[in-house]
């Protein structure tokens, strides 16, 4: 083309019949040589075209068999799973039928069903734990004033848990499990701590009566761990009682109590070979504490 054109600028300055001829003719072929270029383009364009409309036309096409596929793979997978099903509910009522054959179940009981048979046994004792769960936490529970008309030494306190613990059959019922139980004394330990019945918290008062459960001696005062007893408080329970017997009109004192714990210490020092006059009496708190201690044995006994 560059060559053509540069012929034509020269046959412009001296034009002859002939060039003019050569140019028309340059100019025919430009233009035949233009119109096939312009006919690859567009075949090439239309190519283009047929090629995307084939690859959406494939992808149609692939994407119908694919849900047609899925189902006829839940059609499939229904049918089998149906199948299965009645082949178990088959197998069921033979074995029902088998057992129901035998001679152990009379005549009136052969028409029970497989599903009566196998469902009826079951939800009772679930609706019986939930109602002595249920009355583990709303029974009422009314705690003994304690002895001294303030708080329970340990001793009373134990004996009061002890009294509550026996009688969980009859407040609970005979059903009641060991959670149901277990809640409910919870809850009569956070009532001792909630009244203000005991000085102490949950973990010592715990203690206190576990340590009861394994014979430990428990002493009359709380904080008192570490220190001796003076005497057990069975021991002043029997001194109270003869006292009793032989003093009709009298009654029990704080000084009664003073002198049976005096004359305990001085007892024990002649044991341990020492001279009773040098014992001190018993301080006011170990007295009140022992005092409150043989009250609460007495009225609870």
């Amino acid at each position: 083309m560059d060559s053509i054109i540069a012929r034509v600028d020269a046959i412009k300055s001296k034009p002859k019949q002939s060039d003019i001829a050569l140019i028309h003719s340059s100019l025919e072929v430009l233009q035949d040589s233009m119109k096939k270029q312009v006919g690859a383009i567009e075949k090439a364009l239309n190519n283009t075209a047929e090629m995307k409309s084939a690859a959406n036309a494939h992808k149609k096409r692939t994407k119908i068999r694919n849900l047609q596929w899925k189902n006829d793979f839940k059609a499939n997978a229904n049918e089998v799973g149906t199948k299965m099903l009645q082949g178990a509910m088959k197998i069921i009522n033979n074995i029902t039928s088998a057992i129901l054959s035998t001679d152990e179940w009379s005549n009136d009981r052969s028409a029970v069903s497989a599903s009566s048979v196998s469902v009826s046994p079951v939800k009772a004792p679930r609706q019986k734990k939930l109602e002595t769960g249920d009355t583990a936490k709303t029974a009422e529970i009314r705690l003994p004033k304690p002895a001294n008309h303030k708080e329970y030494n340990p001793q009373e306190c134990v004996k009061v848990f002890k009294s509550f613990k026996e009688r969980t059959e009859e407040i609970l019922g005979p059903n009641a499990g060991t959670m149901a139980t277990q809640s409910y004394l919870k809850r009569v330990k956070e009532e001792m701590i909630s009244k203000k019945y005991v000085p102490v918290k949950s973990s010592q008062l715990n203690d206190t009566i576990k340590a009861s459960k394994e014979g430990t001696v428990l002493p009359v005062i709380w904080g008192m761990d570490g220190r001796r007893a003076i005497m057990d408080l069975d021991e002043l329970r029997g001194q109270f009682d003869e006292y009793s017997t032989k003093h009709v009109n009298k009654g029990w004192n704080n000084d009664n109590t003073l002198n049976a714990l005096w004359d305990k210490k001085r007892e024990l020092a002649i044991a341990a070979g020492k001279d009773p006059d040098d014992v001190k009496k018993p301080d006011k708190e170990t007295v009140s504490a022992y005092h409150s201690a043989l009250l609460s044995e007495v009225d609870l006994a």
